[in-house]
């Protein structure tokens, strides 16, 4: 996830629970100073060749959605991590704490890589 900081865009790697739920971040506290501030971010993903494959950025604007079970799972089984939904937030084995927030695609912008390059941008 992609979010606005103070001195400019940044870019923190986030990895989403699932392919079919890749709109779900669960956030740090950077991100969610950030968030408060401007709720505009952007998520991207691709491929590591330079000259094959598809990077596609999502842009829009992040609110916080409640935790669930269900995406606790999701979290689990892609990643690994430990989470609980309590009270709509993720709790960790240590008790520690994330919010979970969903984007509102406005736009996408997609670029493939390789002959022949190309580029497209949907607006939503």
């Amino acid at each position: 996830m992609n979010v606005l900081r103070v001195d400019g865009p940044g870019s923190l790697p986030r990895p989403p629970p699932s392919r079919s739920t890749g709109r779900y971040h669960a956030s740090m506290r950077a991100e969610l100073r950030n968030l408060a501030r401007s709720p505009q971010c952007a998520i991207t993903t691709g491929t590591a060749p330079a000259d094959e494959g598809l990077d596609v950025v999502v842009e829009g604007v992040a609110t916080q959605v409640a935790a669930t079970g269900h995406l606790a799972r999701l979290w689990k089984t892609r990643h690994g991590w430990d989470f609980r939904a309590v009270d709509g937030l993720f709790v960790g084995d240590e008790g520690n704490e994330a919010l979970v927030f969903a984007l509102r695609p406005a736009t996408v912008l997609a670029f493939g890589k390789g002959e022949p390059y190309s580029q497209t941008r949907f607006v939503l």
